[in-house]
């Protein structure tokens, strides 16, 4: 999908547009959307919260976040409702209601005055483009070191939005639609691939700390320590197990190291038994090698955290693909 490029150009005259179509023009805020502020006076309805993932129905119940001790102050919001947090333009987000409910007095809720000129998806664009480089953080006051930087009211009407026909309000915003999908499934695959190469990451540090290659089974002892860690876990609470796999025995890859695990734990300590029976002396050697044996076990996990927390730390290198900006 692609957008023809327009034939002749003009001056703008905003600050933050150089050049646009000569079909376009340049309106006001206040000439294409109202500002709306309609106190809801009764407890009762959704409590609605905006976040950069979109409008979300916020669960008071938890008593997560921050909570109001009167929610019949809160203002209405209709479906197709802007709703923007103005009060932080660092972190604050724009986004177009689903779903009725309330909202925070604090929160400007805004409609269109003309809809039939007006296509809803094409100026969120322009206003989440606004956000995401920071032209409105231009026009704000208040304290930015606090997290309170706000748009004034008035300052927001009197911002200049570009104005294309309608038709083409609609064309770029089904372009943008199609664009961002697109971009959002190509960081989710990246995100996928990331995890996948975290996996064999890992399984290659395990491997050449026990002296294996890739693929081959994990070592009896690695597979023995998560029952001396942890006893009362089942079956299907260790890795690479499947629930309902039965037995210990089964085709599960640390099931049959954990049945390895306990084998060759017999047979030392069938070992143990025979040599601490021959000779004192060797008796005590053995005891403290089996001590240390147990404690290597015992603290093997603790060590596997600590190096799966490294190669995390490692891997947010990767992080900037997974929240790349949707718009330039």
């Amino acid at each position: 999908m692609s957008l023809e490029p327009y034939k002749h150009y003009k001056d703008s005259g905003i600050n933050w547009i150089t050049r646009m179509p000569t079909s376009w023009s340049i309106r006001r805020v206040k000439t294409l959307f109202e500002i709306r502020k309609r106190i809801v006076g009764k407890e009762g309805p959704d409590v609605l919260s905006v976040t950069q993932q979109g409008i979300r129905i916020k669960d008071i119940a938890s008593n997560d976040g921050q909570l109001a001790m009167d929610y019949s102050k809160y203002q209405i919001v209709e479906p197709g409702d802007f709703v923007m947090n103005h009060m932080d333009l660092l972190t604050g987000w724009i986004d177009i209601a689903t779903t009725s409910g309330v909202t925070s007095p604090d929160y400007r809720v805004f409609a269109t005055r003309a809809p039939r000129f007006i296509h809803d998806a094409y100026f969120l664009y322009v206003f989440q483009n606004a956000y995401k480089r920071k032209i409105f953080y231009a026009l704000g006051q208040g304290a930015s070191h606090f997290g309170r930087w706000r748009l004034p009211r008035a300052s927001f009407n009197d911002f200049l939005l570009p104005f294309p026909p309608k038709d083409e309000q609609v064309t770029i915003a089904d372009f943008l639609d199609h664009e961002t999908a697109t971009v959002d499934q190509l960081i989710d695959d990246q995100l996928k691939l990331v995890q996948s190469l975290q996996v064999r990451r890992a399984l290659s540090v395990t491997a050449a700390v026990w002296g294996l290659r890739l693929g081959a089974a994990l070592p009896a002892a690695c597979c023995r320590s998560y029952l001396v860690v942890g006893r009362s876990r089942s079956s299907s609470a260790l890795p690479f197990s499947k629930k309902g796999r039965g037995s210990a025995t089964g085709s599960s890859p640390m099931m049959a190291c954990v049945s390895s695990a306990s084998r060759i734990s017999r047979n030392r300590e069938s070992t143990l038994a025979t040599t601490r029976s021959s000779s004192p002396r060797k008796s005590i050697e053995v005891n403290i090698a089996t001590s240390q044996f147990r404690m290597a076990i015992f603290f093997f996990p603790v060590l596997v955290t600590r190096g799966a927390r490294l190669l995390s730390l490692e891997a947010t290198a990767y992080q900037p693909y997974s929240t790349r900006a949707r718009f330039a």
